[in-house]
């Protein structure tokens, strides 16, 4: 859109949750890459969390597949599985009752051991409850579900199912600690003993393979998950230092790669 917000028009379909999205000016002169999550209901292991590199400018704008199609070893399957239902107004009638979550459930979400965070107004657990009319009416009708994943783009890269991919940061300076680097933010499963995620990993535009390069946000005690900490949201300063966000404790980390 333009700064206005007029001329709207759609760029990128069929993504679920893209929460950040940058122009890198150093790959492909400007290409825009943004953060994405798979769905939740193929279990602990499926999908995989996807990095994509948009194709901006496609006419019509390009389908990366979401809620039709999920990404298992890097690439795109069509998605067989009944979708859970919901107690959702806009479905009453139309779909069955929503079954019981179990015991564990609550207990086991990181949002429920977040109780004096989520009362001071800081963590929000995910959920829906927007029943207003959709804001992007105007951008016109729904996209036709994908009847297969052929055209679907592939992956830039691929993250670990749950690992919830947040912000990203890249670093470009041939000179640097960190030269030709994306660093991800992945905030992690909200499940905790599905251990994925809660770490910074990197990698390049050459390899594309995601490596651990910040822990220690979760760690196993007495075999029980214990969460220190969910990497959100990276600002880089400079060509060795960058801002991390954590909203499990509300902090921001000063992170760089040498003395100056």
């Amino acid at each position: 859109m333009d700064p206005d917000g007029k001329n709207q028009r759609l760029e990128a379909q069929g993504l679920r949750n893209a929460v950040d999205i940058q122009q890198v000016p150093e790959i492909d002169n400007g290409a825009i890459f943004a953060t994405n999550m798979g769905d939740d209901h193929l279990g602990d292991k499926l999908p995989e969390d996807t990095f994509f590199k948009l194709a901006v400018g496609a006419n019509p704008a390009l389908n990366y597949g979401w809620p039709t199609c999920y990404f298992a070893s890097g690439k795109p399957f069509l998605d067989k599985t009944p979708l859970p239902t919901l107690d959702d107004a806009r479905t009453a009638g139309k779909t069955a009752a929503k079954p019981a979550p179990p015991e564990t459930a609550s207990k086991d979400s990181v949002y429920g051991q977040q109780k004096d965070v989520a009362a001071a107004g800081t963590n929000l657990a995910a959920g829906g409850g927007h029943h207003a009319v959709d804001p992007n009416v105007n951008l016109g009708k729904a996209p036709t579900p994908l009847q297969s994943c052929d055209k679907v783009p592939s992956a830039y890269t691929t993250f670990a199912a749950h690992s919830s991919p947040l912000g990203f940061a890249y670093f470009s300076n041939q000179d640097s600690a960190l030269p030709d680097t994306f660093l991800v933010a992945l905030h992690g499963a909200s499940h905790p003993r599905i251990g994925k995620g809660y770490k910074v990993v990197r990698f390049s535009s050459a390899d594309r393979k995601p490596r651990d390069f910040l822990t220690g946000f979760l760690t196993v005690q007495n075999g029980k998950a214990v969460v220190h900490g969910r990497p959100c949201a990276i600002l880089r300063l400079d060509q060795d230092t960058f801002l991390l966000s954590d909203d499990y404790l509300g902090l921001v980390y000063y992170i760089h790669g040498r003395n100056k």
